[in-house]
């Protein structure tokens, strides 16, 4: 028997080490183009399929998952999974691996660095001395002591709390609607009694929660002005987590000191994107988690799930807490890996 097919659903997805590694057990396959009669037509009989968050536009769906029988798996690169329709496969019983807290150190660092930048003004006062400009800007605080306000408490969320408070003393005010306050204390963190609450006390707002029905647009237009005209935030989430409008105007008027934005709604941005070009605003194209050591993480966790799952294991990180799949492997377990 054959090893099992496992389809990327882009050309970028498929990087050596991951392939490497997956090719010692299985078939790997691009389709022509990415759209689902294509990937329908061409990856037939595929049991996973691999996609990566960055630049797919619209996440798999049901119309997919309905034309590929096959599909046993859903495998995200990233540590997201919105590249999927998530609640789709749920419905049909497919698990939906992702690599959630592999790239963390990658990502906390970004935040870490661009903190200070933010906090002090530093970006507009470098480009003044680019462009010639007198550097007429008056002293900003410094990161030191403030209050860093956390959006989401996951893998990213405690790591930038406990090393920011190292590095810089700061005090960390955290929102997460699914943990205690009781749990959060004993995190070492201070629980704020709300959204609202956490946007008005911070000097930096830090956003790390995944893209969920509940996320998107999570901070929009009201949820901004409770933020003071000191502060800055640094969202690396998911851009539909971030009004980029609403944002773009708080920016350009000063109801907000600055932004670092490592992801968009549409990726790469287009030049339609107000914020790139903003002079307070540090923007990367989704690349805090992707360091060279972070990337080969995130490959060596995509294969280690894919090959877990097609033995018949429970891999390590499901997004959707499906196990096992309902759609049974086409190959006996010990064909897979030995």
């Amino acid at each position: 028997m054959s090893p099992p097919l496992v389809a990327y659903l882009r050309p970028e997805h498929r990087t050596p080490v991951l392939d490497g590694l997956l090719r010692e057990h299985c078939r790997t396959f691009v389709p022509s183009a990415p759209d689902p009669a294509t990937v329908a037509r061409e990856a037939a009989g595929a049991v996973a399929l691999v996609a990566s968050s960055t630049g797919i536009g619209e996440p798999v769906g049901a119309a997919l998952l309905d034309a590929l029988p096959s599909l046993a798996v859903l495998v995200s690169r990233g540590s997201g999974a919105d590249c999927f329709d998530v609640a789709a496969a749920t419905e049909r019983g497919i698990p939906v691996l992702h690599n959630v807290g592999v790239a963390a150190d990658a990502v906390v660092e970004y935040v870490l660095g661009v903190l200070p930048l933010l906090r002090r003004g530093l970006l507009a006062r470098a480009a003044a001395l680019r462009e010639g400009r007198p550097d007429d800007r008056a002293p900003r605080p410094q990161l030191a002591g403030s209050t860093l306000g956390i959006v989401g408490f996951g893998a990213i969320g405690a790591s930038v709390a406990r090393r920011a408070e190292a590095a810089y003393r700061t005090r960390a005010l955290v929102h997460h609607p699914r943990r205690t306050a009781a749990e959060l204390w004993a995190a070492g963190v201070e629980p704020a009694a709300s959204l609202p609450d956490l946007l008005a006390r911070a000097d930096a707002v830090v956003v790390a929660v995944p893209l969920t029905a509940e996320t998107r647009g999570l901070l929009g237009a009201e949820a901004l002005r409770h933020m003071r005209s000191d502060a800055v935030l640094v969202n690396v989430s998911r851009g539909g987590v971030v009004d980029e409008a609403a944002l773009a105007a708080a920016l350009r008027v000063g109801r907000l000191a600055g932004a670092a934005l490592d992801v968009f709604a549409e990726e790469p941005p287009t030049a339609a994107t107000e914020l790139v070009g903003l002079p307070t605003v540090f923007a990367t194209p989704h690349c805090a988690g992707t360091s060279a050591d972070a990337r080969r993480r995130l490959d060596e966790g995509t294969a280690a799930g894919v090959l877990a799952a097609l033995a018949g294991r429970r891999p390590p990180r499901i997004a959707n807490g499906v196990w096992p799949p309902a759609r049974p492997l086409p190959v006996p377990v010990e064909e897979v890996v030995g």
